[in-house]
């Protein structure tokens, strides 16, 4: 674990060097050079699926029960999620390795994301590495690498969805296979389609009610209104990966459960500054869609308090961030802020690096 945290702390800091030196770019030259920023990108793409993919059994804490996973899938049920058994049985025709198969994993999550972020970044003339190494900046990027993979990939594969949708909602089969993909590898990211879906039947609803139900959902948060209220078999539906928790022990640990000031501060604090950035930042189509749907799943989120894995529910908010920040990485825009935002990036994984960090 040492040696796999020395590592991804050098490639981060030289991620981040190069991040700085772009950003000098926009700022004093406003000049975003795409080009070159996609070839860099596709070094740090190749370098994190190398190291997410050949790390040891060691390293995350439910990379021991992947591999099991791996090895006894027949006797295993995933359920809907009837893609993670067509990739081990795949994988099975060739090898019963399962450093394969955490190498497969790896690689479909990080390339799939990047697919998302070059989309994106495509459809509004940002440079990806900006996006990317927003991502590779917040905390549960590295919790999605090594840890919770299946999530990472699904959630990977719905945003790639969701910049197809934004692209060209006609266009159904371009967005909603993805979309289905990423729902077949890890159910629970249909509650973000979900989200979606409410967000364009009430699409005459005004930015600032979203704000005040942010607010309402906060304050019954405070007072242990969860999931759970609504009755203990709504509550088990929202629980998620119930069959990993009993192979790893898990169950057998004491949750953290109750209201969570820390992550409500910290989906609050990036809420204000996408409201700084929809006021004065660079104009974005679609942006008020993908600010909806944050606030949305944020709320999803503080529902999710009282029970176990609430960060698991928490990251599906979370995902919404480097897309909504990438504005603050515009050159057209009337403030200079590029190279604050990495900065700002570069400060918050430090913090985050420094709370987690267990050698």
């Amino acid at each position: 674990m040492i040696a796999f945290s020395f590592n991804y702390f050098i490639l981060y800091g030289f991620f981040a060097f190069i991040a700085i030196l772009f950003a000098l770019k926009v700022d004093v030259r406003q000049k975003q050079a795409n080009v070159l920023g996609l070839i860099i990108s596709l070094f740090f793409v190749i370098a994190l699926v190398v190291l997410f993919g050949s790390r040891g059994v060691n390293v995350g804490t439910d990379t021991y029960l992947y591999r099991y996973q791996f090895s006894f899938y027949k006797k295993l049920d995933f359920g809907t999620e009837i893609l993670v058994t067509w990739l081990m049985a795949t994988i099975h025709l060739f090898t019963s390795n399962p450093q394969v198969y955490i190498f497969w994993l790896s690689l479909i999550f990080v390339v799939v994301l990047f697919l998302a972020c070059a989309n994106f970044s495509r459809l509004y003339n940002y440079n990806v590495l900006f996006v990317f190494f927003s991502f590779v900046s917040l905390y549960f990027f590295q919790s999605l690498g090594i840890n919770i993979v299946r999530q990472g990939v699904a959630l990977a594969f719905l945003f790639l969805g969701v910049g197809f949708y934004l692209k060209n909602p006609k266009n159904i089969v371009s967005w909603l296979l993805p979309v289905l993909v990423g729902i077949g590898f890890h159910v629970t990211s249909v509650f973000v389609l979900i989200i979606f879906i409410l967000v364009e039947l009430f699409q005459k609803l005004k930015l600032k009610s979203y704000v005040i139900i942010y607010g309402i959902f906060v304050i019954l948060s405070f007072f242990k209104v969860s999931v759970l209220t609504f009755g203990n078999s709504i509550g088990k539906l929202f629980q998620g990966d119930r069959r990993d928790s009993y192979l790893n022990g898990d169950m057998l640990k004491e949750y953290n459960v109750g209201f969570k000031p820390q992550f409500v501060a910290f989906n609050t604090i990036f809420l204000i500054i996408f409201l700084l950035l929809r006021k004065y930042g660079q104009k974005q189509n679609n942006y008020d869609i993908l600010l909806k749907a944050y606030i949305g799943m944020s709320c999803v989120f503080f529902l999710m308090f009282q029970i176990p894995y609430s960060d698991r529910w928490g990251v599906m908010s979370w995902m919404f961030i480097p897309f909504l920040f990438a504005p603050v990485f515009g050159e057209s825009g009337k403030y200079r802020t590029s190279i604050a935002a990495i900065l700002f990036l570069v400060c918050l994984f430090i913090i985050f690096q420094t709370m987690y960090y267990k050698p």
